[in-house]
């Protein structure tokens, strides 16, 4: 909900705990945040047409969080 807020990119922000999604407008644009999150060396799920999933490791620490939040705020400033 964090990026929501600050991106008209992403929408219908959802999930509970870690397990989350976003939607992009496009699948060409959620295409390219996957590939340029493959290119920081952190894999995004695409889901449907133009969706991102996380469904990350149950134990991760809050610092692998603020990075990989980090990480997804310089992609989409990006796009």
């Amino acid at each position: 909900h964090q990026l929501a807020g600050k991106f008209e990119k992403i929408s219908n922000v959802r999930g509970k705990g870690l397990l989350c999604a976003f939607d992009f407008p496009d699948k060409e644009m959620r295409d390219l945040f996957i590939q340029q999150g493959m290119q920081k060396n952190v894999m995004f799920l695409g889901c449907g047409n133009r969706t991102i999933r996380f469904r990350p490791a149950l134990c991760m620490e809050e610092q692998h969080i603020d990075q990989g939040i980090a990480i997804m705020d310089d992609i989409i400033s990006a796009l």
